[in-house]
């Protein structure tokens, strides 16, 4: 099945009438400088920047993970389904990549943290508050050396995040900061080249030790307009309206002629797409520029809080105690 390719309506300068418009890559006018509303259909702008290459190369292949290679030397599940929900909704800011890895620690550790302090942390690694995007690794290094803070959401809006435009550009807080250091959380080094003879297999062994892929690639209007049953495919390098995005992919399914196809979360709210998921086929994956699975090496998370009593059993319970004692005493007059 094909992505259904729809017309890709452009934003035109009012001062430049002839200038067609980027929505997903440019943020103003290229001829005046002019602003641009952020997208043509409210959708967030780009915020994925491609890892440094010399960070990249410090990764380790995804093969020599001891877990993903145990995985791999045995077969492999034909579907899985990492998938939790509520989608995440990174609303009118260029989080994507703090939300993306927040999805990918709260699969592994059934936690969620901050996306916002995350993002403020990246943007402190990479010297640059704005609020434009992240490169993904130095968002898995902000997690294993500062930690993740507690999750301080939803927005005013009601969406599941606690970015907003208003704060994405703040630093972290000492107060944050302080919670943060406490839940470290290692994702490992392992990386998979998409370019991989066997990515697929690749993949589903990551997925088959539960470490979901935090991944980033270009996305076009074809991608933000998916509706159900209709699988994603690769963006092509040329297309003008491409933006840098990132995204977690979380599952896999078997098709009947045997090709799979993959799960991939993303942090546009469940109104997107499949309650904020779609299906990609494997030269979706293949065309992403990053891969990297969550493989969980070590974290230090707040144990669940604990269960509220419930009144009315405790209250049973006190009930019957008495009418026992009543009873016994009853039956010594």
């Amino acid at each position: 099945m094909t992505a259904t390719i729809r017309p890709r309506p452009h934003l035109v300068c009012p001062n430049c009438p002839g200038a067609r418009q980027n929505a997903l890559g440019w943020r103003n006018c290229p001829s005046c400088g002019e602003p641009y509303p952020r997208t043509v259909h409210g959708r967030p702008p780009p915020g994925y920047r491609p890892s440094k290459p010399h960070k990249l190369a410090a990764r380790t292949p995804a093969h020599l993970d001891p877990k993903i290679a145990a995985a791999l030397a045995v077969p492999l599940p034909a579907n899985i389904d990492l998938s939790v929900h509520p989608a995440y909704d990174q609303g009118q800011t260029s989080s994507c990549t703090a939300h993306a890895l927040m999805k990918c620690v709260e699969i592994v550790t059934a936690w969620r943290g901050s996306m916002r302090c995350l993002y403020a942390q990246a943007s402190a690694i990479e010297g640059d508050t704005a609020d434009d995007g992240r490169e993904p690794l130095d968002c898995m290094q902000a997690i294993a050396a500062q930690g993740v803070a507690p999750y301080a959401g939803p927005t005013p809006d009601g969406r599941v995040s606690d970015v907003t435009p208003e704060n994405a550009t703040q630093p972290v807080s000492p107060a944050e900061a302080t919670a943060a250091d406490t839940n470290r959380i290692n994702l490992g080094i392992a990386s998979i080249d998409p370019k991989s003879d066997n990515l697929s297999d690749l993949v589903v062994a990551s997925l088959a030790v539960k470490a979901p892929i935090y991944l980033g690639t270009l996305v076009d209007y074809a991608f933000e307009e998916l509706q159900g049953q209709t699988v994603a495919q690769p963006t092509p390098p040329t297309e003008p309206d491409a933006g840098g995005h990132a995204l977690t992919l979380c599952g896999v399914r078997t098709m009947p002629d045997g090709s799979r196809q993959f799960r991939v979360e993303n942090s546009w709210g469940e109104s997107w797409d499949e309650a904020g998921e779609c299906w990609a086929t494997l030269a979706w994956v293949a065309a992403c520029s990053e891969l990297h699975p969550c493989v969980l090496q070590g974290a230090v998370v707040p144990a669940p809080p604990p269960a509220q009593p419930d009144h009315r059993s405790l209250l049973a319970t006190l009930v019957a105690a008495i009418k026992a004692a009543l009873a016994a005493i009853e039956a010594k007059l």
